[in-house]
């Protein structure tokens, strides 16, 4: 698949997407009928970053009025030595593509299973 600033060797069946960026050169590959595969290249493109997960207890999210979507609520502050990471929606892989540093992004259901 020939997308001008780079080429990516797929399966046959893959189709390019094509979409419209504002200050970066963005396209897709339809997957299949349901998924698709989403690039955004240039100088002011997504970093990609999750934010930090904060841990809160119960009683600073009812004192704070704070919206506990927002957050990993525990019960005390005894339970708030937990591990965030196992809360992300997201993973990072770094490699190098043609001699280019490559960020990989994949959601974390994706290792359930591979520990």
């Amino acid at each position: 698949m020939d997308f001008g600033l780079f080429t990516l060797e797929v399966p046959h069946k893959w189709q390019q997407v094509k979409q419209n960026g504002i200050d970066s050169y963005v396209g897709a590959i339809a997957v299949d009928n349901t998924d698709k595969l989403y690039f955004d290249l240039g100088m002011y493109s997504n970093t990609l970053t999750e934010p930090n997960i904060e841990v809160i207890t119960r009683q600073m999210m009812e004192e704070n009025n704070l919206d506990s979507s927002d957050f990993i609520v525990v019960k005390d502050i005894m339970s708030m030595n937990i591990d965030a990471d196992l809360y992300r929606k997201q993973n990072v892989s770094w490699d190098t593509i043609d001699n280019r540093r490559a960020k990989i992004v994949f959601p974390s259901f994706w290792l359930i299973g591979i520990i």
